[in-house]
């Protein structure tokens, strides 16, 4: 009885903690989801949302996704893979309404570590993630073939990196700022021309 008082002590305080830092939710509304033992213990189950989208899976509380399962919102997105306290966190592939797809490593709702996201219009990134951005060490193939490799800041090519184009085999390699080249070396894929130095834009 002690510890099962001690375990709902724990997943109260952590739930009021992560309920209104990360989502606005109030304590009173927290206390509402747990309000028998039952409450307290991880199960399976489907809960069917007014607006239309549905989750199957692990939940905790009331209707706490929590756990592994597959959540599908009201757009068409399905989400399936690992939950924590009502949103994504853990390993998880997004399959989105538009097509795009990630899937990798999520942190409260977002993509965040390491993932591979496909474009609805083509191209895919496997790197680092932070936040839902990407951000750190990645490569991009974009539609056309070309790829980049290298540093990101803010969901944008920025730092050290290489660029290599897909027509004719040529790379730039070098600073980017916010994807605009800085400094660095240009040179064709025979090596019969090379330029290093400055850059403004593409010259």
């Amino acid at each position: 009885e002690v510890k099962q008082h001690v375990d709902r002590l724990r997943v109260q305080v952590e739930m009021m903690s992560r309920a209104n830092e990360e989502f606005g939710v109030e304590e009173s509304a927290v206390d509402q989801m747990f309000t028998c033992k039952e409450d307290f213990q991880v199960r399976e189950d489907t809960i069917k949302y007014a607006d239309g989208s549905e989750y199957t899976g692990q939940i905790l509380g009331k209707n706490l996704k929590h756990g592994v399962g597959v959540y599908k919102d009201a757009s068409g997105s399905t989400y399936s893979g690992e939950f924590k306290y009502d949103v994504v966190e853990g390993k998880c592939k997004a399959v989105m309404a538009d097509g795009s797809t990630y899937e990798g490593e999520w942190e409260a709702g977002n993509p965040h570590g390491v993932g591979k996201s496909m474009y609805p219009k083509g191209g895919t990134y496997q790197g680092d993630f932070v936040k839902g951005g990407r951000h750190g060490w990645g490569v991009m193939t974009f539609l056309n073939g070309d790829v980049y490799e290298g540093e990101w800041e803010c969901d944008k090519i920025h730092g050290e990196g290489r660029w290599t184009y897909s027509d004719d085999g040529s790379y730039y390699q070098g600073r980017f700022d916010c994807g605009e080249r800085v400094y660095g070396t240009f040179c064709t894929k025979d090596g019969s021309e090379e330029y290093r130095g400055d850059w403004k834009g593409m010259i």
